[in-house]
């Protein structure tokens, strides 16, 4: 059987607060949706007992009117594909670059369907990236 060992860990400054929704890694840097402060954070995990955090993106501040929580985060190259969600959202998909960690920048979204049909998964495969809205139906009565 192969045992774990915890290593090390990191806590996480406010704004950043809590509930990592999601996680991606490229090579030593790790990629965290932090939901709970609705943050998207980087980190330096080369040496795990001591984790370096490199920057990060407030979330509120490309989309001060709203409270999306980033939900998971797929890396490809400079670029950071992060899906959104929290209560009909429609922004639901951020693309954001990465290129310098401590100055993350909004490229570009991809608008969700809006209450109840906010983005709820995605998936990316090579130049392609998939999204699945969550539609909500009564199971009883069958109504979306």
């Amino acid at each position: 059987a192969v045992m774990d060992t915890f290593v090390n860990g990191v806590d996480l400054p406010a704004p950043q607060l809590n509930g990592i929704y999601g996680i991606d890694k490229v090579g030593n840097t790790v990629y965290l949706c932090v939901g709970g402060g609705f943050y998207f954070t980087v980190l330096d995990v080369t040496n795990p007992a001591v984790i370096a955090a490199l920057g990060g993106l407030d979330i509120t501040t490309i989309i001060p009117a709203l409270t999306p929580r980033p939900f998971e985060a797929i890396v490809d190259g400079i670029y950071a594909y992060v899906n959104m969600g929290a209560g009909g959202v429609t922004d639901g998909l951020r693309i954001l670059d990465i290129s310098n960690p401590a100055a993350i920048t909004l490229q570009g979204s991809l608008i969700g369907g809006g209450a109840p049909n906010f983005l709820d998964d995605a998936l990316g495969m090579g130049a392609l990236f998939y999204v699945a809205p969550t539609v909500q139906t009564d199971v009883a009565t069958g109504v979306t």
